[in-house]
């Protein structure tokens, strides 16, 4: 009897096996092609798609409580940095350190800030401080809201009395000898003062006032190494200000308008170059706009009558007496003064700059927005140390820069009672210089810190 063997699992054939593995490959490709799709739309393929997916990515603002806001200002506000004024060299690893450290951190918490009332309300001095701070130190433009190319071509505007930012030619083909600058003025009618600066080394002055009475004009020649020549490269300061708009009428502030030109000289002769990239501080020493000469007339103090004044001679021969001298820089010193406080037209917002320096020593007194402007933690140090202690002008005194005057220009006719004031306003002077630098800073603090977070 036959036995029957057991059954094993089938098997396929060959064909059916060929089928199988076809059918499954598609399925799994298939797949693999969902799946890419998917991992495709969720992760960029390229650098640019994946820096559009991080800047998609809401901000994340690290401050989490009112303790963690107080520690931030407390930690911010102390800097000593805060105390150093930037007319031109600003410091470049700290603008960067205010960016990436305490403005983006506003910026990453304007939401908190707008949804929380006592951190709105501690923050709210940092907040005005930090934009103002990081466009007056700005390494690349004079300090104002526009950038410099902006700034530079908005003086020039349709809606701009023409002519007004113009250095006449015959100026720049006098350069560089401070002789010829000067004749040029006399014989074009053209009011000028060659006069110490504040800054440094000597300056030509010339006022060009509009024959329409539209603008004036004043050109700041500087020599900074030879007092009779202009260096190669150097600065000529260029300001504008502006009394009626394009159509004629009058304007109740004048606007002021800066702009620096550099001395370049080429082999047909010299040229000013307009620097779009130009870095000095104009605010920084026009806090409260057009500023007034050092009026302390010196040994480098001079000018002379120009075409269409009495005395004019077309010769220059006449040689500058201190009297003429000092007749000119009280007129200059006038005009300046009767401007006004400008129309800065929201390129610089004095009242957000920070507290008004110089409290205890009476500074505030006229220095406050209105008859002059605030000293801020932004105004000039070099430059208010040169008006309290060079020319003892700041706070005014009655005769104090006359003595300096006749000390420089007739040491030998001082009295012994001129040499005892001169001395004894000197030192009042060098007292109010520390005070008032000792409490700059703590000034400033105590204003970022004035409301508390908690």
């Amino acid at each position: 009897m036959a036995v029957m063997a057991k059954p094993k699992g089938r098997r396929m054939n060959t064909a059916t096996t060929t089928v199988f593995q076809s059918i499954m490959t598609k399925a799994l490709l298939a797949v693999l092609s969902i799946l890419s799709c998917s991992v495709n739309a969720a992760v960029p393929t390229s650098r640019q798609e994946h820096q559009i997916a991080l800047n998609n990515i809401p901000p994340q603002c690290p401050l989490k409580t009112h303790a963690d806001w107080q520690a931030f200002l407390q930690e911010h506000a102390h800097h000593d940095h805060w105390a150093l004024s930037c007319e031109q060299d600003c410091d470049q690893i700290f603008y960067r350190y205010v960016k990436e450290n305490i403005e983006r951190v506003l910026t990453d918490c304007a939401a908190e800030i707008r949804s929380d009332p006592a951190v709105a309300r501690c923050s709210d001095h940092l907040r005005q401080f930090i934009p103002n701070w990081l466009r007056l130190n700005d390494p690349d433009s004079y300090g104002f809201q526009d950038r410099n190319r902006e700034y530079l071509l908005d003086q020039e505007g349709a809606d701009k009395p023409p002519g007004m930012m113009s250095v006449p030619p015959e100026i720049t083909l006098a350069l560089p000898e401070r002789a010829a600058v000067e004749r040029v003025a006399r014989e074009q009618g053209w009011k000028y003062l060659t006069h110490v600066s504040a800054i440094r080394g000597t300056r030509t002055f010339i006022f060009i006032a509009d024959a329409n009475g539209r603008f004036d004009r004043w050109i700041l020649i500087n020599y900074e190494h030879d007092p009779d020549r202009v260096d190669t490269s150097s600065e000529v300061a260029f300001m504008a200000v502006q009394k009626q708009d394009a159509t004629g009428r009058p304007l109740a502030a004048f606007p002021l308008r800066f702009r620096n030109y550099h001395v370049v000289q080429e082999t047909s002769g010299y040229k000013m170059s307009l620097e779009e990239h130009f870095a000095g501080k104009c605010f920084a020493c026009h806090p409260s706009g057009a500023r007034r000469l050092v009026d302390i007339v010196t040994a480098a103090t001079v000018a002379q009558a120009v075409r269409g004044e009495p005395g004019f001679d077309p010769s220059g021969a006449v040689a500058t007496s201190p009297a003429f001298a000092r007749q000119r820089l009280d007129e200059f010193n006038t005009i300046l003064s009767g401007y006004g406080m400008p129309d800065w037209q929201g390129q610089v917002t004095p009242e957000a700059l920070g507290p008004a320096l110089g409290a205890g020593q009476g500074c505030t007194a006229c220095h406050n927005n209105e008859r002059r402007g605030a000293l801020s933690i932004f105004t000039s140090v070099p430059h208010i140390e040169h008006k309290i202690l060079d020319e003892l002008s700041m706070p005014p005194q009655a005769g104090l820069t006359r003595l300096v005057e006749k000390y420089l220009m007739h040491y030998g006719d001082m009295s012994v009672q001129d040499h005892a004031a001169l001395a004894a306003g000197a030192e009042r002077h060098t007292q109010v210089s520390r005070e008032f630098f000792a409490a700059r800073l703590p000034t400033l603090v105590s204003w970022l810190l004035q409301e508390a977070c908690d």
